[in-house]
């Protein structure tokens, strides 16, 4: 489990929940209202480990925060509060064990090794995954 930025991330199995909050103005509180069930693609992996973290925004973003998700075949995948998959990297061929965000480093921890991964260059490439995504996603909405 995970919650970071209003975003909290449960994950079971194959299998995780991504609820996320918004201002409730007649209770005067923020509450958790927004529910998505995401499944892997592929049964056979197993989550082991996940991660919320937030990526700051441009003149063209909202910040939003990323969800990482360490797999059990050494891979992780990174998607948006919606349930966007954005991006998948394999680090290693063992399985997660666990990963820390540690000031600019994301680090990934295996049974045999400890695998830092550079978040600048990580979090350009987000940013430029998910604007790609949401022009496409727009796009797809116009020509319907």
């Amino acid at each position: 489990m995970s919650i970071y930025n209003d975003v909290l991330c449960m994950c079971y199995g194959s299998k995780f929940v991504i609820v996320t909050s918004r201002y409730d103005k007649d209770m005067q509180q923020k509450v958790f209202a927004n529910i998505r069930k995401i499944h892997l693609e592929d049964e056979n992996l197993i989550i082991t480990s996940c991660i919320n973290f937030q990526v700051a925004g441009g003149s063209n973003y909202v910040d939003w925060t990323c969800i990482a998700v360490g797999l059990s075949n050494g891979s992780i995948k990174f998607y948006s509060e919606t349930g966007s998959l954005i991006y998948e990297k394999e680090l290693h061929n063992e399985p997660i064990l666990n990963m820390r965000l540690i000031g600019e480093e994301l680090m990934a921890f295996y049974p045999s090794c400890i695998i830092v991964y550079q978040t600048a260059h990580l979090i350009s490439l987000l940013k430029t995954l998910k604007e790609m995504l949401n022009k496409a996603k727009t796009a797809k909405i116009d020509l319907m």
